[in-house]
């Protein structure tokens, strides 16, 4: 037996002409379960249930402008996360992010994108970085 329950609420708003906020929240709920059973040649497989729960609320903005090089757009985040796993315990903290792309020309873009996350209960931080360089031609 299996389910699966998602729900997502965002909105987008202008702020100003180059100034775009996106809240957003979200709930997420999966459990398993599987009766015990005897498989091929009699071996007994016992019965197993697991659930997973996860909760997030965030603010995403976006500012575009222009340099000397062309159009530039700045990105960045902060959410707040809860979690529980039945088999592996729970977690809650913060993520964040920062990025920037830089459109050069027609036919060039430079991006790159800071990512994190501090889970508070765990005492544990991640953190993640892209950068991107495309050149058409």
């Amino acid at each position: 037996k299996r389910s699966l329950l998602m729900a997502k609420l965002s909105g987008t708003f202008e702020v100003e002409e180059h100034l775009t906020l996106s809240p957003s929240m979200s709930l997420a709920s999966v459990n398993q379960a599987s009766s015990s059973y005897l498989a091929f040649g009699g071996t007994p497989i016992p019965g197993v249930s697991t659930s997973y729960r996860q909760a997030s609320l965030g603010l995403d903005l976006k500012h575009n402008t222009v340099n000397l090089y062309g159009p530039l757009t700045t990105t960045g985040s902060l959410g707040w996360f809860m979690s529980e796993a039945s088999r592996i315990g729970s977690g809650q903290g913060i993520t964040y992010s920062f990025g920037l792309a830089q459109k050069v020309g027609d036919n060039t873009d430079l991006s790159f994108e800071l990512s994190g996350q501090r889970d508070l209960e765990n005492d544990m931080t991640t953190y993640g970085l892209s950068v991107r360089f495309e050149s058409r031609f």
